[in-house]
C-alpha cells in the first residue's frame, strides 16, 4: 500500500513538472494619464493566479514573462483612478511577445 502511495505522488510530481508550459512576455506602455501607483498586476497561469510586485507599479514601461499551463495566460490589469473608481481589463496572452498601451480617459457623460 505505502508503495501505490509513493508512486502515485511520485507521478503526481513528475507530471506536472513535464507538463505543457509555456512562456509569455508581455510589454505594457501606461499613458502619463494614469498613476502608475495605482495600477496592479496579478496573471492566471492554468494553475494558480498570481500577484505581480508592488515595485513594479511605479514605473511607466513594465515587461512582464512568466509561464502558463493553459492554451492562454489571462493577464488582469486593475486600475483604481483619482475617484476611487474600479477599472479592470483582462487580456488573454499567448507564447508570443504581446504589447499593452494603456490610457485613461474619463467619461464625461
Amino acid at each position: 500500500m505505502i508503495k501505490f502511495i509513493l508512486t502515485f505522488l511520485a507521478i503526481v510530481i513528475l507530471s506536472d513538472r513535464t507538463s505543457a508550459q509555456q512562456h509569455f512576455q508581455v510589454s505594457i506602455k501606461l499613458d502619463s494619464s494614469l498613476i502608475g501607483k495605482k495600477v496592479r498586476y496579478q496573471y492566471d497561469n492554468g494553475k494558480r493566479i498570481i500577484l505581480l510586485s508592488d515595485t513594479i507599479s511605479k514605473k511607466t514601461n513594465v515587461v512582464f514573462r512568466g509561464e502558463y499551463f493553459s492554451t492562454f495566460a489571462t493577464l488582469d490589469i486593475i486600475y483604481v483612478n483619482t475617484d476611487n473608481t474600479f477599472y479592470l481589463s483582462k487580456y488573454l496572452i499567448g507564447n508570443k511577445p504581446s504589447e499593452i498601451d494603456l490610457y485613461y480617459k474619463p467619461n464625461l457623460d
